[in-house]
């Protein structure tokens, strides 16, 4: 094979001659006969050899060798078609299973874009998006980067495996997963074992564990933890792909807590203009009072819907001081306005005597 040539060894004495080290490796009775070896060839390349050996002292003559050239040529020529199959194999199977992959993203993308909330998002995933990842249990978990604590937001797991917090900067799974920034994948029990601290009871039934960190636009939010029944194998598609859901979710997560933000903001602007409008209706109202309980009647009827409140009144205390006049009331029960029970006549003389509000159990 050094060469690239064919070798011919005739019978024994011919071995003795040409390759001495060759007869301790002959098992007994071979080396007494002839010996060829064909090189096989890969375009200019040797690939390997065809070895023949005849039990007694062969001479080879032209028509065999050419014979063999032949043999060896048709043999390279086979195994150079059975690794273009493999080849064509591999690449199938491939794209396959990359064209699934996508698919399933397309999938999990359209679950976690229709969700608003960022609990609505979680739900989803956790409920919809684990049976496309192949796992059984899942959690979903809150990077808090001021503590460097993880906390659960979403579980869906056993009692034996329930979510709880763990801290970023420990040598859990899910704190690999946010330090790489690369999901961490334990295809079988035994390496569950050997990832696990000795002072953590490690799984006895067999089972594979995945890490995903959520990384949105550059920043670290959080980390996700799946398991998965049996022993499972994990190629570099599967981490590409595992990779990108964690990204759709971070992404799907920080889109809705915004979108929560800005409703937010948006009902709180609203409440301030609901209320300004209250009070400039109030105040003309109150301009237009001639009488303390016309003042009280335009007090309650514009703050009591304001403030969607289940009971209103408002009191004044007589000249004296001494007594509580309530000059209106208004309740969505059967509550009249003179039927206040005393804790509520005290609370409210005690607010009008000290000048400010106070708040009834």
């Amino acid at each position: 094979m050094r060469d690239g040539k064919a070798v011919w060894v005739h019978d024994l004495d011919d071995m003795r001659v040409r390759f001495p080290s060759y007869l301790d490796l002959t098992p007994a009775g071979l080396a007494e006969g002839g010996h060829v070896a064909v090189p096989v060839f890969d375009g200019d390349r040797v690939k390997g050899a065809i070895v023949f050996t005849w039990m007694a002292p062969r001479r080879v003559e032209e028509a065999d060798r050419m014979f063999l050239d032949a043999i060896a040529a048709e043999c390279a020529q086979a195994l150079r078609r059975a690794e273009l199959f493999a080849d064509e194999r591999a690449a199938r199977e491939h794209i396959e299973r990359v064209a699934d992959h996508v698919l399933r993203l397309e999938r999990i993308t359209g679950l976690l874009g229709s969700a608003s909330a960022p609990t609505e998002v979680i739900d989803r995933f956790l409920d919809e998006c684990l049976p496309l990842l192949g796992a059984q249990y899942g959690a979903v978990f809150d990077l808090d980067p001021t503590t460097r604590t993880m906390s659960p937001i979403g579980t869906r797991t056993t009692e034996a495996w329930d979510g709880h917090a763990v801290t970023a900067d420990g040598t859990s799974i899910l704190a690999e997963a946010v330090r790489t920034r690369q999901p961490v994948l334990l295809e079988n029990l035994a390496a569950i074992r050997d990832f696990v601290p000795d002072e953590l009871m490690a799984p006895i039934t067999e089972q594979a564990w995945t890490a995903i960190p959520l990384v949105a636009y550059g920043d670290v939010l959080g980390v996700v933890g799946l398991r998965h029944d049996g022993e499972r194998h994990f190629d570099t598609d599967d981490r590409l792909f595992l990779e990108r859901v964690g990204r759709r979710l971070a992404e799907a997560l920080d889109r809705s807590r915004l979108y929560a933000q800005q409703r937010d903001a948006r009902e709180q602007a609203e409440a301030a203009a609901r209320w300004l409008r209250s009070v400039q209706s109030m105040a003309a109202a109150l301009a237009r009072s001639a009488t303390r309980r016309d003042v009280a009647r335009s007090l309650r009827e514009h703050l009591h819907p304001a403030t969607r409140a289940d009971y209103s009144i408002v009191a004044a205390l007589t000249g004296e001081g001494g007594t509580l006049d309530v000059l209106t009331a208004t309740s969505t029960s059967t509550v009249a306005s003179r039927e206040l029970d005393a804790s509520l006549q005290i609370g409210v003389r005690e607010s009008l005597l000290r000048g400010r509000s106070v708040e009834l159990p």
